[in-house]
């Protein structure tokens, strides 16, 4: 079991799987001592099966199943467009949320059998990226190339759609894959999306063999964000503050 927290640089992708973000985890392995995890829980809503975790600030939360296991970190997030005038990513104060079953929390061989989310948001990279106050189109646009930056056929996946999933309050973008590391039943969802007013950016990505479409659809939609809360930038009397 990890339980000391560390900080996370998150490079090229969020990645659900990796051992760099199982090192993040506070507490990986249960379910019942929430208040060790360095974030919160809150009970779900009966027959429900899925509880709303949270980091420690409070600045962002997610549904998740209610026997998950959950871990926070403070994170330097990679946002930002790739292509031919930006051929990398920057990375900016954020905050990221996994969770999963003890088995995907405890794994470090980037199994794709087992089930996990990652949900990253920031305001620094709203700000930094000139999205704060932007229009519909130019948010979309971002969401959009994010999603379409990713090539999962280097872990083997198939692309089978994309669509503009209904996010209360954001403009979002979603990729669905499958087939991943020559598994049939597995499936690979990631979302990137804009708050309406810009003040943040979020991405969710989830890895799943055994979850049902509409428990996943929940998940990938059930985040909150409160941008005030989050590391990185602030904003004060119309001055922006890098702390």
């Amino acid at each position: 079991m990890v339980t000391a927290a560390v900080t996370l640089l998150v490079t090229a992708i969020l990645t659900p799987f990796g051992a760099a973000v199982q090192d993040t985890i506070d507490q990986a392995l249960g379910t019942r001592r929430d208040h060790d995890s360095g974030g919160s829980a809150s009970p779900s809503p009966s027959g429900t099966g899925l509880r709303r975790v949270s980091d420690r600030s409070g600045g962002l939360s997610l549904r998740v199943p209610a026997t998950w296991g959950y871990g926070t970190a403070k994170s330097e997030v990679a946002y930002g467009i790739v292509d031919a005038d930006h051929p990398g990513r920057t990375d900016y104060p954020g905050t990221v949320l996994v969770a999963g079953t003890a088995a995907a929390l405890a794994d470090d061989a980037n199994d794709w059998s087992l089930p996990r989310v990652v949900v990253g948001a920031s305001a620094a990279a709203a700000w930094k990226l000139n999205l704060v106050g932007a229009h519909h189109q130019q948010l979309r646009k971002w969401a959009e190339h994010y999603v379409e930056s990713e090539d999962w056929t280097r872990n083997g996946c198939s692309l089978v759609g994309e669509e503009e999933p209904t996010v209360a309050g954001y403009v979002a973008v979603l990729r669905r894959w499958e087939g991943c590391a020559g598994l049939p039943a597995t499936r690979f969802w990631e979302l990137a999306a804009a708050r309406d007013d810009g003040r943040a950016l979020v991405t969710v990505q989830v890895k799943q063999a055994q979850l049902s479409t509409s428990t996943v659809r929940t998940m990938l939609t059930s985040f909150s964000v409160a941008p005030e809360k989050l590391p990185g930038t602030r904003v004060t009397g119309g001055d922006v503050l890098d702390p």
